[in-house]
């Protein structure tokens, strides 16, 4: 007797066991973005930890607007809003693949819930509501991106003639919209120094008095003064007495 409830209390749990085994949950995965620009539209894919054959599931999407539901390709779309599905009759969809994908867009932060009906694993392993785990997705609204008034903002450039009249310029920066100042470079457009009438005689004086370089011949006096004399006249002329 103690023998025969032994088998039995065996067989009990090894019935146990297998239904456990076949009756486990399976995480589904929702990746969705947890930050979205407001009402520009965004996608949330599906995939399933095992190869399956056919699934339906309804979503939830509180506030959000939803766009569109598309299944990977070589999947035979089943949906009947509110219930979106497929199946396949060729190879299964491989694992931890994305096997649906939904668009949305939204004005303000939702969460994103998917809720399993039926699904068919590779295996031809049938899945209740109870047996398909898909964690919700809570989004958010991003802030709005930056502005930069710069953008659009066209600087006018800003031109000097400088000393020796060459025309040059530079363009002022934006900072904030607002154009900025620069000052346009003379630095390589200057004049040479002015050389006064007085240099001038003083230079051809000493030129007249200096001490020949061979084999040029030394000016003789009288071509020294001459020299002078006209240095002279052309100081006098240029100073106007």
């Amino acid at each position: 007797m103690k023998l025969k409830q032994y088998k039995l209390g065996i067989l009990f749990l090894v019935i146990t066991v297998i239904l456990a085994s076949t009756g486990a949950a399976l995480d589904f995965t929702v990746t969705c973005p947890t930050s979205v620009q407001s009402n520009v539209p965004f996608d949330c894919t599906l995939a399933a930890p095992q190869s399956l054959k056919g699934i339906s599931f309804t979503l939830s999407t509180g506030i959000a607007q939803l766009n569109s539901v598309t299944f990977a390709g070589g999947l035979t779309d089943i949906s009947v809003p509110p219930t979106y599905g497929f199946f396949t009759i060729s190879s299964p969809h491989p694992a931890n693949s994305v096997f649906a994908t939904v668009n949305l867009q939204t004005t303000e932060a939702f969460t994103f819930q998917v809720n399993g009906i039926r699904a068919t694993l590779g295996d031809d392993t049938v899945l209740g509501a109870t047996d398909m785990i898909f964690l919700p997705a809570s989004i958010s609204i991003a802030p709005p991106p930056a502005v930069d008034l710069c953008d659009t903002m066209i600087c006018t450039p800003i031109s000097e003639v400088c000393p020796d009249g060459v025309s040059v310029s530079c363009t002022p920066t934006c900072s904030a919209g607002v154009c900025g100042s620069c000052t346009p470079d003379c630095t390589t457009h200057q004049l040479a120094p002015a050389i006064s009438p007085l240099d001038t005689l003083i230079t051809s004086i000493r030129a007249a008095l200096a001490p020949a370089t061979p084999p040029t011949p030394p000016l003789t006096k009288l071509q020294k003064i001459s020299v002078i004399a006209a240095a002279l006249r052309d100081y006098f002329t240029a100073v106007g007495e």
